[in-house]
């Protein structure tokens, strides 16, 4: 791989360059969150994880918390991650089944399981690869179309 040119050896690549960024404004703007496992107590009590919460406007201590298991593994699946980090917005569904979300006006299917939830709350996600999925309770609506378009929407 070295002499493909595939991989360079860490001695030569080139350095990164990492550019100071400029401080939030206001207190409380941005709180960064850090932690750390040590043995802090010098065995005289069990490892445990110091979190540490910072201003970034002030760079003052916020708050200290020394706690126990802060990282844990992953127990959700793949899809529940997905649904996690998704902006997740709450939309009521009109009389005339349409929701507006993102200034797009988007029709729900006039059937007659969709007449029954005019009315209610329709939660959206908006994932981060750009695909939008809109849920009444753990229905998903499906064929959902722009006003003004033919086009159906995948969700």
């Amino acid at each position: 791989m070295n002499a493909d040119g595939l991989w360079v050896p860490h001695a030569r690549r080139q350095p990164r360059i990492y550019q100071p960024r400029q401080r939030r404004d206001c207190l409380g703007e941005l709180i960064q969150i850090d932690s750390s496992h040590h043995d802090w107590f010098e065995g005289r009590a069990p490892k445990c994880c110091l979190l540490v919460y910072v201003d970034d406007a002030t760079g003052r201590l916020m708050h200290l918390r020394f706690c126990q298991s802060v990282h844990r593994t992953v127990s959700e699946s793949s899809p529940e991650l997905d649904d996690i980090f998704a902006r997740q917005t709450l939309r009521t569904l009109s009389k005339s089944l349409t929701l507006q979300y993102d200034k797009i006006l988007y029709l729900v299917e006039p059937t007659e399981e969709n007449s029954r939830i005019a009315g209610e709350k329709i939660l959206t996600f908006d994932y981060p690869d750009g695909t939008l999925t809109f849920r009444q309770g753990s229905r998903i609506l499906e064929n959902l179309k722009h006003a003004g378009s033919s086009q159906r929407l995948c969700c």
